[in-house]
């Protein structure tokens, strides 16, 4: 099944941490787009900080289960 995810947002520049569930720690996969599908190294737990951002920002996540893949799941950094 797919994730849950939970948006954030914060006032000014700076990092944000997103939160998904529905899954194991350890079999999230975060992106940062969904253009090349590239995984975000070492972003495999449930909450993932971004780096440092100036402007609203869209991530995705997946929970990864043996082979199988689930759908990806859009959460917003919002800068106010």
């Amino acid at each position: 099944s797919n994730p849950t995810t939970v948006s954030a947002s914060r006032c000014g520049p700076g990092t944000v941490t997103l939160s998904a569930s529905g899954g194991t720690p350890g079999n999230y996969v975060w992106f940062n787009n969904l253009t090349d599908f590239i995984p975000i190294a070492g972003a495999v737990n449930d909450a993932y900080t971004t780096p440092v951002l100036s402007a609203t920002t869209s991530f995705y996540v997946a929970i990864v289960s043996g082979s199988c893949v689930s759908g990806l799941v859009q959460a917003i950094a919002t800068i106010n």
